[in-house]
């Protein structure tokens, strides 16, 4: 896959492999894409998509809402581990737990309720 993008913009014959396009003093794909560059992207097409406006932490937002719904299950500690937040208090201290395959679980649960919605 990062093969695939590479060449996709391989035309700015940048050493990154997400480059930026915008241009700035030293022209375009001198520097990588920042941390605001994905929601600059979906400003610029908010209207064309169709959608009301969100951002892209909101995104984040709907996958804890929804990997917790009844029809999916998962338990809130892993829907943390999901989402890669560090947990808190005692969980934090002592539980090293990675939670992986309930990770895995739970992702494919919600990836066939998606297909079978198709």
């Amino acid at each position: 896959m990062l093969d695939e993008l590479r060449a996709a913009f391989g035309y700015l014959n940048s050493k990154d492999v997400f480059p930026s396009t915008t241009i700035n003093k030293s022209g375009p794909s001198e520097q990588p894409i920042d941390r605001h560059s994905l929601s600059r992207s979906i400003s610029r097409k908010l209207e064309q998509l169709g959608v009301p406006k969100f951002v892209p932490h909101d995104l984040r937002r709907t996958v804890a809402t929804r990997l917790g719904d009844a029809d999916i299950g998962a338990v809130p500690i892993v829907v943390e581990k999901i989402l890669n937040h560090q947990l808190q208090g005692v969980q934090g201290g002592y539980n090293m737990q990675e939670y992986m395959e309930k990770r895995l679980m739970f992702i494919n649960k919600w990836q066939l309720k998606l297909t079978s919605n198709l």
